[in-house]
């Protein structure tokens, strides 16, 4: 693969950011025996990208994509999306890389500001402070325009940003705020109160618990922490303790990956799959007990159980190519060759699963191949060759399996071939692609069927193709039927 892929990435407007891209390590053997170098190309949320004349945007010697300043706007965005680089080599094929996010800083308007609150010495008091910002915002809070002096053993801030004061004390009372800033820009909260009554003055009677913050439904990435938070208040002061599935939860055992952070909320290190489930927060004190659930789910980035192998098959054979893949939930599959995307059909069929099957090879079927898997936690693609050896041919064998060409022409009983072909590109590699016809490529095409060279040296080409029919037009293919030409040249294969 790419000895350097495209990663995800934030910045800020108007800054500068490479992406990356490099070669692929198999290229980079035999670069020096094989030609020109690689071309490497961008493409940005599926479209290739047009350069020429560019200044804001370039490809560095070494393939990456560098913006010299990138442009956001509240009403255009043409930076943002997905981002892949393509290695394309004449004698071998193209092949693509894994899609990166590139994601403008962002700091949005607060979702939850702290609000006044009154409590008794001894207390827990919370002030919320939520803002979903890109990348995560730094949260500081503020007591009488002040920068909070924070006690560990009774305060700590939570990764939502709230503010949590356990045992609170008469000096504990003011004016709260907190102050969030990220690459993009900082924000202050609205000021919030805090009233702190002694026993005396509330006269110490009896409360049940009333909950102070209660964990929402939460969707996270295998292997990132996760924090559910719970607080609750009430006299005598509540235990809280934790449920999932409707077992307890057992805190103190060293080893475990749950631990309790805070007055009362759950944190779970490197969540599993076996994490996912439903999580009940429970606040009991000699008055009553009340319970809160919030479900937790989470997401498995797509990884390879099999991946595609680079095959050899003989001209008229069905090839296969594996490519099985697990994720949570369940990855998308998409097959390319050299770069495009495969749209099934009859000729090229998805079967057992997400295996690939082409039906009647020709000798024009012969490319690398990629499976791509993505869900909502990431992405990741494999590629292989198909070689394709003619049906007279048996004893070949190839010294790069990657050494390939492009494009699919198959034939049915009739007589009338259909063709596949990408349209609407610049680039010589796809314009002869998109000529291709009965095996044979338009001068500056090349192609797998051969060519008669009369005496004097030029061609003897066959005669037009017959009936041409536009079947399915669409923006990256066209699909095409003829019947065969008056003077085929040759035998039609």
């Amino acid at each position: 693969m790419f000895t350097a892929e495209p990663q995800d990435a934030v910045v800020s407007k108007n800054s500068s950011v490479v992406i990356d891209c490099g070669v692929p390590a198999g290229w980079l053997r035999d670069m020096e025996d094989a030609g020109p170098a690689p071309l490497i190309e961008w493409k940005r949320d599926g479209v290739l990208l047009s350069l020429n004349g560019e200044n804001r945007r370039s490809v560095l010697a070494n393939g990456s994509l560098y913006f010299t300043s990138v442009q956001h706007s509240r009403n255009e965005r043409p930076d943002e999306g997905l981002y892949q680089c393509s290695a394309t080599r004449p004698s071998v094929g193209t092949i693509i890389s894994r899609a990166a996010k590139l994601q403008i800083a962002s700091l949005p308007r607060f979702e939850l500001e702290p609000k006044d609150v009154a409590v008794r010495v001894g207390d827990t008091a919370r002030f919320n402070c939520l803002v979903m910002a890109t990348p995560a915002a730094y949260v500081r809070w503020l007591k009488d325009d002040l920068p909070l002096n924070i006690e560990p053993a009774r305060m700590i801030i939570l990764p939502s940003g709230a503010l949590e004061l356990e045992q609170v004390q008469l000096s504990d009372q003011g004016y709260y705020r907190c102050n969030v800033s990220n690459e993009d820009k900082y924000r202050i909260s609205a000021e919030a109160k805090l009233n702190v009554h002694s026993e005396l003055e509330e006269g110490g009677r009896p409360e049940a618990p009333n909950f102070l913050a209660t964990p929402r439904n939460t969707v996270a990435i295998e292997g990132t922490r996760v924090t559910l938070e719970c607080a609750a208040n009430g006299h005598p002061r509540p235990d809280i303790t934790w449920l999932k599935d409707g077992t307890t939860i057992d805190l103190d055992h060293l080893d475990s990956r749950f631990h309790s952070v805070g007055s009362g909320s759950l944190q779970i290190d490197a969540v599993t799959e076996e994490d996912v489930g439903v999580y009940q927060c429970r606040a009991e004190n000699t008055e009553d007990s009340v319970d809160v659930t919030a479900q937790l789910e989470v997401q498995v980035p797509p990884r390879f159980i099999n991946r595609p192998r680079s095959t050899a098959a003989h001209e008229k054979d069905d090839a296969e190519l594996e490519c099985q893949l697990y994720g949570r939930p369940e990855p998308t599959v998409q097959w390319t060759k050299n770069g495009e995307l495969i749209i099934e059909s009859e000729y090229f069929q998805i079967i057992n699963g997400n295996n690939l099957k082409i039906l009647g090879l020709v000798a024009s079927d012969f490319g690398i191949y990629q499976c791509i898997g993505s869900n909502p936690a990431g992405n990741v693609q494999a590629a292989a060759s198909l070689t394709i050896y003619s049906s007279d041919y048996d004893n070949v064998t190839s010294s790069n399996p990657m050494d390939l060409t492009t494009a699919s022409s198959p034939t049915d009983d009739s007589g009338t071939r259909e063709a596949v072909a990408p349209v609407g590109s610049s680039d010589d590699r796809q314009t002869s692609e998109a000529t291709q016809t009965d095996g044979l490529m338009t001068p500056g095409g090349g192609g797998s069927g051969g060519v008669d060279v009369n005496s004097e040296g030029s061609a003897s080409l066959p005669s037009a193709p017959r009936d041409v029919e536009a079947l399915i037009v669409s923006s990256r293919f066209v699909t095409l039927r003829w019947k065969e030409p008056v003077r085929t040249n040759g035998q039609i294969i």
